[in-house]
């Protein structure tokens, strides 16, 4: 009986044993189908914009951490990859996670995010992109379509919208584990993924990018916050791929993240330089070599088509901008253009309190102009009696005239390069030189800007002589965009930019014409010198600027002579390259020919408030294209000019943010 119990209690712990293992198996085999099959618990669900947007907003998954309920999944391109579920309308989604560092600006990252020229630089797969629609805002169409935060991580304003199509290749879009490009898989195997975006930024620098498939369901989060006390970003990107097995999903996130750390880590690096190396060549390479280098000889015929057909291209665009522009774009860029509200001069008078004193106006009374030439003829006498001073009838009607080139000495001419600084005159002709091209450069931005304002909008063609060669390019970011297309055989970029500012006039001045802030609004600027002043609104600036590429870093200098002034409640601050003798010059930086560019700040009535309409125009000629193909040189410097009132905008809004918190009164 003893054997049997024995034996009994044998076999009943083996099979208690067994029963635990296969339960054991069971449970992990559970857990793998939680993760792996949890995404067609959702099959037949698609999340809009509006309901992404609020699922993160309500279950707040940031931090990326184990403490927000995120799980680690993998590890893979040097990122950790999260996972979590979330709940929503009774269903539950999975979604993968990663985030990491670049030592760049958050606005860096914005705009490289939001530009979709560099996309298929940094997104892997995308071979190219293209607007279907270009940015509007979708809230007030559709309020329901536009999806905003009012969390303090995100503004409570509507976001930013468009439409893109991404050529995707098919190898790396779909659902297969191997992501190489087979050898036989032809470049043009491709499909086109339409993807719907939105962005917003905050008044701290941080901000969100949503791309959205509503075809697939698919959706993508770029969330960037700038890291306090270091000039570093950090990256987090949120991933759900509808029809994607997790597997697949958790490999799109660490591409993404991995792929543009890499992109801003090599951005900056300089490119090599390889010396002229002579191979042996057939004879067949031989004659493409030589037939190649007789297309580049430079025959006069084949430079002059080249130049003619360039110029072709330039002067009518194959794609008109008017034409892609939504009905509320339309009326929008109308109202920029030609606003209709300007504030009385009683709502004038708090804006313009104490800022006469500084400026120099062209329209100024004679007894000021004299007062400043006196001034000067003392200081002169002072310093060097022996020197022949200018009479009063000649300072003033140097002075107060827009063109007094008769008047100067002949060293003082005007060359085809920039102006000539005279090396022996006295102090009072070279304030009278440098205030008479101020006043020229004043006059020609006022002039621009009348111009400008006679676009027509609803025409596809633009008359010339009434626009004065500027055209319409887009809006964005709320900003008026217009170029100037240049006469045959000039190298002249000039670019506009026109908006609206939601802060006085004052504040917006106090801004600009303080060369130092030039930094807060204008990444690529590095570098300002006031090498002299002659009056508090006349200045000598050294300005050094660089624009950072892929392997590439190009840079650039300019000394203008820098003028403000206050005209019909218009202030004005004017810039123009000169030739200054004492000017020390970048030997590696190319030299910057300013024409006459810089601010335009006018009152305007918005919503019962005194805004300010902001217009910028810069215009720099740095030679012709090295060959009829190429680009022009600095364009991306030239082009990225009128968005820098945006770049104003969002410094302006955080600084009267502060100021408002730290001067509000204390409460007793």
């Amino acid at each position: 009986m003893m054997i049997y119990l024995i034996v009994f209690s044998t076999v009943a712990g083996a099979m208690g044993l067994v029963v635990f293992i296969l339960l054991m198996m069971q449970y992990r085999s559970l857990q793998a189908w939680r993760i792996d099959h949890n995404v067609d618990l959702k099959k037949g669900t698609t999340l809009t914009a509006v309901e992404v947007m609020e699922l993160l907003q309500k279950s707040r998954p940031l931090p990326v951490d184990t403490l927000q309920g995120w799980t680690l999944y993998s590890f893979d391109n040097g990122t950790r990859i999260w996972w979590h579920n979330f709940t929503i309308s009774g269903a539950s989604i999975t979604v993968f996670a990663s985030f990491g560092g670049v030592a760049v600006s958050s606005m860096t990252v914005f705009q490289v995010l939001k530009d979709i020229s560099h996309t298929w630089s940094w997104k892997p797969g995308v071979m190219s992109t293209s607007y279907i629609l270009r940015g509007s805002s979708k809230q007030k169409a559709d309020p329901r379509s536009s999806p905003s935060l009012s969390s303090s991580t995100y503004s409570s304003k509507s976001a930013n919208y468009d439409v893109i199509a991404e050529e995707h290749l098919k190898s790396v879009s779909d659902g297969s584990k191997s992501y190489s490009i087979p050898c036989h898989l032809p470049i043009t195997d491709t499909e086109t993924v339409t993807l719907q975006r939105y962005w917003d930024c905050d008044n701290s620098g941080g901000g969100w990018l949503l791309e959205s498939n509503e075809k697939t369901g698919d959706w993508k989060v770029y969330i960037f916050q700038p890291l306090k006390d270091t000039f570093q970003c950090l990256i987090t990107i949120l991933v759900h791929e509808k029809l994607q097995s997790p597997i697949a999903t958790a490999a799109i996130t660490s591409r993404l993240l991995g792929s543009l750390q890499n992109f801003f880590l090599y951005k900056k690096v300089n490119p090599p330089t390889f010396p002229y190396v002579l191979f042996h060549v057939d004879n067949h390479r031989m004659f493409m070599q030589r037939s190649a280098s007789f297309r580049r000889s430079g025959h006069s015929k084949d430079t002059r088509f080249f130049n003619r057909f360039r110029s072709l291209l330039e002067k009518k665009p194959s794609v008109n901008s008017k034409m892609i522009l939504s009905k509320e774009d339309r009326q929008k860029t109308e109202d920029i253009l030609r606003p209709l509200t300007f504030p009385s001069e009683d709502l004038m008078a708090s804006c313009l309190e104490d800022s006469t004193h500084s400026l120099t106006s062209s329209s100024a009374s004679s007894g000021s102009v004299k007062s400043s030439k006196d001034t000067l003829d003392s200081q002169n006498k002072l310093t060097d009696p022996d020197k022949d001073s200018v009479s009063e009838d000649e300072v003033e009607s140097k002075t107060n005239g827009h063109a007094v080139s008769g008047s100067l000495p002949r060293s003082a001419s005007v060359p085809e390069g920039g102006y000539n600084i005279p090396t022996n005159s006295p102090k009072d002709h070279r304030f009278v030189f440098y205030q008479t091209v101020a006043n020229e450069a004043a006059a020609t931005l006022l002039k621009e800007l009348t111009l400008s304002s006679n676009i027509d909008l609803q025409s596809q063609t633009e008359n010339n002589n009434l626009t004065g060669r500027w055209v319409f390019c887009g809006l964005d970011d709320e900003i008026v965009i217009l170029r100037k297309i240049p006469e045959e055989g000039s190298s002249l970029q000039s670019y506009m930019g026109k908006g609206i500012v939601q802060v006085p006039p004052k504040v917006v001045w106090d801004t600009v014409r303080n060369p130092r802030t030039k930094f807060t609004y204008d990444e690529s600027l590095k570098k300002v010198d006031v090498l002299e002043s002659f009056l508090e609104s006349l200045k000598i600036v050294y300005f050094y600027h660089e624009v950072v590429a892929l392997f590439r870093k190009d840079c650039c200098d300019a000394c203008v002579v820098l003028s403000e002034r206050l005209e019909n409640n218009r202030f004005i601050l004017s810039m123009q390259s000169v030739d200054y003798e004492n000017t020390r010059r970048d030997k590696d930086a190319t030299k910057a020919i300013i024409k006459p560019s810089g601010w335009i700040i006018e009152p305007l009535v918005k919503d019962n408030r005194l805004c300010s309409m902001v217009t910028y125009i810069m215009q720099m000629d740095f030679g012709p294209p090295k060959t009829a193909t190429d680009r022009y040189p600095f364009e991306d410097l030239v082009i990225r000019q009128p968005l820098s009132i945006a770049d104003l905008r969002r410094y302006l809004r955080s600084a009267v943010v502060w100021a408002r918190h730290h001067t509000s009164p204390a409460r007793s």
